[in-house]
């Protein structure tokens, strides 16, 4: 996939778009446009449940201020990564944390969709 960011054709897979008046993080996977309110940020790494785990710690960091624009906050905060041993970022941590919660997500869904069908059906068969 290539995007056009400025005239300038890039061959990243994905985007980070932060809101700086919402405080909020989207990762764009396709062609979009932005206001000027937003900042897009080119990642170094390319795995998005990493960069789930990332942007999820940094937005906590962000103070909300109202309607105010964050980025001179945001692009400074310090913010913990898991390690491994040896010191380097945890990257496989970070993905199978991200990959646990979707897991458990989905089971919530199951059960709550049962639980609708099921008093469906109870109306239905009154």
């Amino acid at each position: 996939m290539k995007f056009q960011l400025l005239g300038l054709v890039t061959k990243n897979l994905f985007f980070v778009i932060f809101g700086d008046h919402t405080r909020a993080f989207n990762i764009a996977t396709n062609d979009f446009c932005v206001a000027d309110n937003v900042k897009v940020l080119e990642p170094k790494i390319f795995n998005i449940k990493s960069i789930l785990f990332i942007i999820t710690i940094w937005q906590k960091g962000i103070p909300n201020l109202g309607y105010a624009r964050h980025w001179s906050i945001a692009k400074n905060i310090q913010i913990k990564l898991p390690i491994t041993a040896n010191g380097e970022i945890d990257f496989d941590f970070m993905e199978n944390f991200i990959k646990a919660i979707q897991k458990l997500i989905i089971k919530d869904l199951v059960i709550w969709s049962q639980k609708k069908i099921e008093a469906t059906k109870q109306v239905v068969e009154f």
